[in-house]
């Protein structure tokens, strides 16, 4: 299956590529930019529009679950197709919509719009260990059956760990070690949506990065979009 996507603005940093220009595709891989039109069995039009290699969204909140057809509703997943993304990490902040286990299940399954990754939910897999009340400590016995369930998610094909902090004030760092220590034997990162903003950024960073640190772990920080503090950008590094 030969596919020319003709006329459009070709743009790909990596090659350095910016031009009018036409690409050709044969059986899903690109055979090259051409000024000319050769044959091919699908010819799209693309003039006023960009042709580029997909984006990627490493946060995103996945398809909603419809439990009484069982399967994932695709709407977030089409609306992502539709900007450009084409490869996306949901799961973020802690929230899952269903089980991972079962989420990875349906992707499997029936597929989706978009190559579609996911992280593991810290405050998901805490509700369904036993612990709903996000002010309090998680008990031991509770925090025997989060350790379970997250290094189940993990070996089913979970990228990582997330985890709402900012959500769930009672989460300790104690809790935090325990639970995100089970990606060091998978190789998978750590991400949070850190536990404070504004004033407290820093801190609040500077939290998670430490336990990337002691547990020798990437790190990716959520949502640092804060105005608090403005000025100080040198205080992010060290003298």
């Amino acid at each position: 299956m030969r596919t020319l996507i003709k006329h459009g603005l070709i743009v790909d940093p990596a090659s350095h590529v910016h031009s009018k220009n036409n690409l050709l595709v044969e059986d899903g891989r690109i055979q090259g930019l051409t000024a000319e039109e050769p044959e091919a069995d699908v010819i799209l039009d693309a003039e006023g529009m960009v042709v580029s290699p997909g984006f990627v969204d490493i946060h995103m909140h996945e398809d909603p679950y419809d439990p009484e057809e069982g399967r994932l509703i695709p709407s977030i997943m089409t609306s992502m197709l539709r900007m450009g993304v084409t490869t996306a990490i949901g799961g973020n902040c802690g929230i899952n919509t269903v089980s991972p286990l079962r989420y990875l299940e349906l992707m499997d399954r029936d597929g989706g719009p978009i190559n579609m990754g996911l992280l593991a939910g810290h405050t998901f897999l805490r509700e369904q260990a036993g612990h709903r009340d996000k002010y309090s400590a998680i008990r031991p016995d509770e925090q025997q059956r989060l350790s379970r369930l997250v290094k189940e998610a993990l070996e089913a094909g979970c990228f990582g760990v997330s985890f709402g902090i900012r959500y769930v004030p009672g989460v300790t760092r104690d809790e935090m070690v325990k639970t995100a220590c089970f990606c060091q034997s998978h190789g998978r990162l750590v991400a949070a949506h850190v536990r404070d903003d504004a004033d407290n950024v820093f801190g609040a960073v500077e939290e998670l990065v430490s336990i990337g640190r002691q547990l020798d772990l990437p790190v990716q920080v959520s949502h640092v979009g804060s105005m608090g503090d403005l000025g100080r950008w040198n205080d992010c590094w060290p003298s």
